[in-house]
C-alpha cells in the first residue's frame, strides 16, 4: 500500500512561526488540479489551511479526521521559536528532552504520539492506497512511525508546504520512504499514477 502525504499549500500566518490549532487561511488559493489513481482513499485534516489545499488540487476528501491534525501548541501558538526561546527558555529546552512534555496550556506530546499511533491504524486498515492532506507534524511523526524510528527522531525530517511525501507500507506496518518533499505537479502525477 502507498502512504500518499500532503503537507497544505501556504497559510497566511507569520513565516517561521507555530501553527497547529490555529485555523489560519491559505495566502492564496491556486489550482493545481491533480489525478490521483483511481480507489485511493482520501483523508485530510478538518482545518481550512487543509480544506482550501484539497479544493486547489481539484480533489475531495472522503472524511475530515481530527486524528490528522497538527499538535496544539497552545500559548505558543503563532511564536517563532526565537521568541519561545526568549519567553519559555525552560519550557524550549524541555520540549526537546523531556518525554512528558506538554506544550503551555497546549497538547501533552504523549498525547499527539497517541494520536499519530491512532492515525497509523486507521490507514493500516485501508485496503487501498491512502492520500492524507495534513501538517507537517503530522507527516514527520507519520514517517518516524513507519521507519520504525523513535518520535523525537521527526525534526529530521524538513516537511515543506506545498510538498509531497510517500511512504511504502508492508504487511506488518513497517514502510519505506519512497519520496520526500515533492513540490512539482509533475514529481505529484509520477508518484501518484
Amino acid at each position: 500500500m502507498q502512504l500518499h502525504l500532503f503537507r497544505h499549500f501556504a497559510h497566511q500566518g507569520k513565516v517561521g512561526a507555530f501553527y497547529g490549532s490555529t485555523d489560519l487561511a491559505l495566502k492564496k488559493l491556486m489550482p493545481k488540479p491533480l489525478k490521483i489513481h483511481e480507489g485511493t482513499k482520501i483523508f485530510s485534516s478538518p482545518l481550512l489551511r487543509c480544506q482550501q489545499s484539497l479544493e486547489c488540487l481539484n480533489l475531495k476528501a472522503e472524511d475530515y479526521l481530527d486524528l490528522a491534525k497538527e499538535v496544539d501548541f497552545g500559548a505558543w501558538e503563532g511564536l517563532t521559536y526565537s521568541e519561545i526561546e526568549k519567553n519559555y527558555p525552560q519550557e524550549a529546552d524541555d520540549w526537546q528532552r523531556q518525554e512528558e512534555f506538554a506544550f503551555p496550556q497546549g497538547e501533552k506530546l504523549k498525547a499527539f504520539h497517541k494520536r499519530i499511533e491512532a492515525l497509523a491504524e486507521l490507514i493500516n486498515s485501508q485496503e487501498q492506497d491512502v492520500f492524507l492532506m495534513t501538517h507537517g507534524g503530522v507527516i514527520r511523526h507519520l514517517i518516524c512511525h513507519y521507519l520504525g524510528l523513535p518520535y523525537d527522531k521527526s525534526l529530521a525530517f524538513k516537511v515543506d508546504m506545498g510538498s509531497l511525501s510517500s511512504i511504502e507500507i508492508f504487511p506488518g506496518g513497517l514502510g519505506v520512504l519512497n519520496s520526500l518533499n515533492q513540490k512539482e505537479l509533475v514529481s505529484w502525477q509520477a508518484l501518484l499514477s
